[in-house]
């Protein structure tokens, strides 16, 4: 509880205010479903004597809660069957029961208090007919179970089965509250369908990544009827054009037009016959389908004797 007060001048009253909160620490692990199934019968009954069972009407009782250690934010969840019974069935309750013990001197004192009851069942029952029980645990009237040296707090649920001639008939179950998280449990599966699953998943190929493309694509032309039409293909790249031929009005076929598949050496020898080593000679056809006999030297004016 938390408390705020405000002091105000000597002519006003102070401003006080409390607040109460609730502090609550779930248990990291989740509790272990500790199931209790249960059945009842005229020979179960402990507050008859045996003497007195032939006034008691035959029946058979049975079902089960689906744990006793219960997570307080959870519903108590189970069901009831009524396997066979002679007598008409009232109604059946399901009552939630607080207890309080705590030691003195000469003892334990212990009190029990009804929390809530809320029945599952009213009128004539089908027999073999399973009842679903699904009870809501108070936030306000609820902790989890506390035992200590000094005293405890635990809880209890009991099963009422109320007869039309007035007999009562309670079936007693501890229970142990905790308080952990709420996780939601995966629907339980069959081997079947893990096997099928496994299965798929290792026939199924795997997909590769596909790389990204370096060049950008062109935009898609829009179909005006709201598909897209057919990209048009490539256009075919230019041929290199090739090396012009010789000026027809140059004689000797000049080095213009040579390249440089079209060198050669000096058929007379490369001499130059004034001392000097003459440049080497170019040789350029006259026509491009002349055989090579008819290639005319371009050389120097002084060292080509046909010239």
């Amino acid at each position: 509880m938390i408390t705020v007060e405000v002091r105000r001048g000597m002519l006003s009253k102070n401003i006080k205010r409390s607040i109460e909160f609730i502090v609550e620490a779930p248990d990291p692990k989740p509790p272990k479903l500790n199931a209790a199934p249960f059945s009842i019968v005229p020979e179960s009954l402990e507050n008859v004597r045996k003497s007195a069972l032939h006034h008691v009407p035959t029946f058979k009782i049975g079902g089960q809660l689906d744990t006793t250690v219960c997570n307080i934010s959870m519903p108590l969840t189970g069901e009831v069957v009524v396997e066979e019974c002679s007598a008409t069935i009232k109604s059946i309750e399901l009552q939630l029961v607080r207890v309080e013990t705590c030691s003195y001197q000469d003892g334990l004192a212990r009190e029990a208090t009804e929390i809530q009851n809320i029945q599952i069942a009213d009128g004539p029952i089908c027999h073999k007919w399973p009842i679903p029980i699904h009870m809501v645990f108070p936030r306000l009237f609820t902790c989890p179970t506390v035992v200590t040296r000094s005293f405890k707090v635990d809880f209890e649920v009991n099963l009422v089965i109320l007869f039309s001639d007035g007999h009562l008939l309670t079936e007693n179950f501890p229970l142990k509250l905790v308080r952990a998280p709420t996780t939601a449990l995966p629907p339980p599966s069959t081997g079947a369908e893990d096997a099928l699953s496994s299965n798929l998943a290792a026939e199924m190929p795997v997909p590769r990544a596909k790389k990204a493309a370096t060049a950008t694509a062109a935009a898609e032309p829009e179909d005006p009827m709201g598909g897209l039409v057919a990209a048009p293909p490539p256009a075919p790249r230019a041929k290199k054009p090739a090396a012009p031929p010789p000026e027809p009005d140059d004689p000797l076929g000049s080095l213009a037009g040579a390249g440089p598949d079209r060198l050669g050496s000096d058929p007379l020898g490369g001499s130059d016959p004034l001392g000097g080593s003459a440049p080497p000679a170019y040789c350029v056809p006259s026509d491009p389908d002349a055989e090579s006999s008819d290639l005319l030297v371009s050389s120097d004016p002084l060292s080509d004797p046909l010239s």
